[in-house]
């Protein structure tokens, strides 16, 4: 092989590894041709970023409230309440995760009225204390079921994303969206009055929801806001600057200016921002339906981070809207207005 044809095979081999790939990459490259066919440079834009769930242990929900002992519960065996309370007094009840305590609450609750009257007057001082105990666990039972849920390892993986290339695509959301479904139904329940729960039912709605990209879609709208926000920047400024086209003038410049937003704003970026905004309009609803079911048993740092990502959400959002708003004039000034997809 010549050296010609060997510095022509490295060239290109160069060009490819630099080639930017995936949604991210295409808007870069959207924002680099904007900047050079409008002679405009690249602003250097702060933006606030979409805020990451807070830690867990800033999520964390105590209870201070009394339980029945072990020695309490040899008085009340005749009544169901009795297995229920061996069960959390075992060295497994004590470690049991948020899901597991609170399905032992309910199952408190369930149980609880009716042992009470099993216990009646020859058991008052510990009848007194089962139904203090009742009564703690029905003022605290949003909280519980908040830190089962909106607190739990499953939901802290669901809101979960790394630094991973964004994706061309997302998957279907039915599954997920079945299971918060399912999760606000059973929480309206439970908070109503009605305590049958399944164990086993919680779980497996639980590990559904942990398989869903509510985080992934959390950075994808943080990735489009911020750079289709430095597009519109190069558009503003070269609009207050100088036209691109006057009356009777249309440079070169203005063609290529129609090809960059035809082939990359409508071609490339467009139709990934349409399954991006498809996929948020299924999803966020649900989430946002449990979240007010929930919202009696919300710690304050979830409330801060819930109001947070719902306001960022929004501005990137929006970011779309400002961004066509900002490409009208100049493609207006050279009779440009491409069809749209």
């Amino acid at each position: 092989m010549s050296v010609s044809r060997i510095l022509i095979v490295l060239v290109l081999l160069l060009a490819a590894g630099c080639t930017r790939q995936g949604p991210a990459g295409d808007l870069d490259t959207y924002i680099d041709k904007l900047s050079r066919v409008l002679d405009q440079p690249v602003p250097d834009i702060t933006q606030v970023a979409i805020p990451r769930l807070p830690d867990a242990r800033n999520l964390r929900v105590d209870f201070h409230h009394e339980t029945i002992n072990i020695l309490q519960f040899l008085e009340i065996r005749d009544c169901e309440l009795g297995h229920l309370v061996a069960e959390r007094n075992s060295v497994l009840g004590k470690v049991a995760v948020p899901s597991q305590r609170l399905v032992y609450e309910i199952n408190l609750l369930r149980t609880g009225d009716a042992c009470l009257k099993v216990l009646g007057k020859d058991h008052s001082k510990l009848a007194g204390k089962l139904k203090r105990e009742l009564e703690d666990t029905r003022r605290d039972l949003p909280r519980y079921i908040w830190q089962a849920t909106l607190g739990s390892p499953e939901f802290r993986q669901f809101w979960h994303y790394g630094a991973a290339p964004l994706p061309a695509g997302f998957g279907s959301d039915d599954a997920v969206i079945t299971a918060l479904r399912r999760l606000d139904g059973d929480a309206g329940r439970w908070l109503s009055g009605d305590y049958e729960v399944d164990s086993d039912r919680l779980e497996q709605t639980l590990d559904v929801i942990r398989g869903g990209d509510a985080g992934l879609q959390l950075r994808a709208w943080e990735t489009l806001g911020q750079k289709l926000d430095t597009a519109t920047a190069i558009l503003d400024a070269r609009l207050a600057r100088r036209p691109l086209c006057f009356k009777g003038m249309h440079p070169r410049s203005a063609d290529i200016f129609g090809t960059v937003v035809q082939e990359m704003f409508i071609g490339r970026v467009q139709p990934w921002t349409a399954k991006l905004n498809r996929h948020y309009y299924q999803l966020f609803p649900e989430i946002r339906n449990l979240e007010r079911t929930l919202a009696p048993g919300e710690p304050a740092a979830y409330s801060a981070w819930r109001k947070a990502r719902d306001a960022s959400l929004a501005q990137a959002i929006a970011s779309i809207v400002r961004h066509v708003n900002s490409l009208q004039p100049l493609l207006t000034q050279c009779n440009l207005i491409p069809a749209t997809r």
